[in-house]
C-alpha cells in the first residue's frame, strides 16, 4: 500500500496550527483538518482514541494520544524531549498522528493496519524537523510539510473471524467505550474502509460534546450505557443541554478559520473571522487589538476569548498563556 503520513501535534515552542503539520499533497486540506480537529476535541485525560475516515481516493487511519502514553503503550522507553512542550517538565506533547493510504494502491491479499507501534514510528520519523520550529520562523510556520507516498506495510493483518457488525447504515451510533472494544472497532472500521471500499468514519473514546459536532458516524464513550449500539437521536436532547454557543470552534466564523489552509494573513482579518456575536465576547477582542497582541493559532484565540469571557482578566489569561500570545514582532 502506499501510504503519507498525518500529523496534527503540539511542536515545542508552537501549540496547534491551524493546519496539519504533515500531510500528502493531493488530498483536501480542509477536509482533513476538519476530522483532525474533531478527533482532538476534548482529548486531555482520555484513553487512546482510534481515528477512522475517508477522503476521495483516500482513506486516512489514526490516533490521538499523549506522545509520553504513546510510549507507555509500546512498552517502550519515552524520550522527553518529545513528550513535553514549553519547557522539559511543561504541557503534554500530543495531538494527531495518522496515516493516508492511497485506495488505488491497495491489494487484497495485502493489506495492514497500523499498530500503536506503527503510529509511534510514524511521528518520530517526521516530527525532529518541526519540533524546534518558533515564531520567528516566519510563514512556514504556519504551512504544512507535504510528504509523498511510499510503499509501507505495517504490523497488524486482519483476523475477519474477530471483526465486528458495525452499523454502517449512514446513520450515527454510539457505544460503550473499552480498550478492547475499542481497537476491534478501530479494526473493523478500518476493514470496511480498506477491504470493501465503505464509508465508515469512526472515533473512540470520545465525549458526548464531540458528539454534537457529527464529524463521525460512529462514535464510543466511556460513560455510555452498556447496551450496544445506540442511535444519536436517543440521546441528542440531553446533549444540547447547554446553548450551543457556549460550546468553542462552533461558529460558521470559527470553521472558516480553522479550515482556511493558511488561516488569515493579517491580525484584523484574523479578528473578523474569530470575533462571535456575543457583544461581551466581540468586546474582548477589541481590547486584545488595542494591547497590540497577536493571536497565532485558532486554539489560543478560542481559550482566550472563553476565559474571558468568563469573567477572567487580560493579566491573568496572558499568566496562563505565555507562549500563545505574543506581542507582534515578536
Amino acid at each position: 500500500m502506499l501510504v503519507s503520513p498525518v500529523i496534527h501535534c503540539r511542536t515545542y515552542q508552537i501549540d496547534f496550527r491551524s493546519v496539519p503539520l504533515f500531510l500528502p499533497g493531493d488530498i483536501d486540506a480542509a477536509f482533513l483538518m476538519r476530522n483532525c480537529h474533531a478527533s482532538t476535541w476534548q482529548m486531555m485525560d482520555r484513553q487512546i482514541r482510534h481515528v477512522v475516515f475517508a477522503a476521495p481516493d483516500h482513506i486516512v487511519l489514526g490516533i490521538v494520544t499523549t506522545i509520553e502514553q504513546l510510549f507507555q503503550i509500546c512498552g517502550r522507553t519515552p524520550i522527553p524531549e518529545y513528550c513535553h512542550v514549553d519547557k522539559p517538565d511543561g504541557r503534554y506533547a500530543c495531538g494527531f498522528i495518522g496515516a493516508s493510504i492511497l485506495t488505488s494502491s491497495i491489494q487484497a491479499d495485502q493489506i495492514t493496519i497500523p499498530s500503536p507501534a506503527d503510529f509511534l514510528d510514524i511521528y518520530l520519523k517526521y516530527i525532529p524537523s518541526r519540533w524546534n520550529e518558533q515564531y520567528s520562523d516566519g510563514e512556514k510556520v504556519w504551512s504544512s510539510m507535504l510528504v509523498e507516498y511510499a510503499e509501507t506495510v505495517f504490523s497488524t493483518r486482519f483476523s475477519e473471524e474477530n471483526l465486528l457488525n458495525l452499523p454502517v447504515d449512514g446513520k450515527g451510533f454510539y457505544h460503550k467505550s473499552t480498550p478492547e472494544f475499542d481497537w476491534l472497532a478501530f479494526q473493523s472500521a478500518a476493514y470496511l474502509s480498506i477491504k470493501e471500499g465503505m464509508q465508515v468514519s469512526l472515533c473512540t473514546d470520545a465525549t458526548f460534546s464531540g458528539i454534537q459536532q457529527g464529524s463521525f458516524l460512529l462514535y464510543t464513550l466511556a460513560d455510555a450505557p452498556d447496551n450496544g449500539w445506540i442511535s444519536y437521536e436517543k440521546r441528542m436532547p440531553e446533549i444540547r443541554k447547554e446553548p450551543v454557543a457556549q460550546k468553542p470552534h462552533k461558529s460558521a466564523a470559527d470553521r472558516s478559520f480553522q479550515d482556511a489552509d493558511h488561516g488569515p494573513s493579517t491580525y484584523e482579518e484574523r479578528i473578523a473571522a474569530l470575533a462571535p456575536s456575543n457583544s461581551r465576547k466581540t468586546r474582548l477582542l477589541s481590547r486584545l487589538k488595542r494591547r497590540d497582541l497577536d493571536v497565532r493559532t485558532f486554539e489560543s484565540a478560542q481559550e482566550q476569548v472563553d476565559d474571558h469571557a468568563e469573567g477572567r482578566h487580560l493579566k491573568k489569561c496572558k499568566k496562563r498563556l505565555p507562549l500563545q500570545i505574543n506581542r507582534k514582532g515578536d
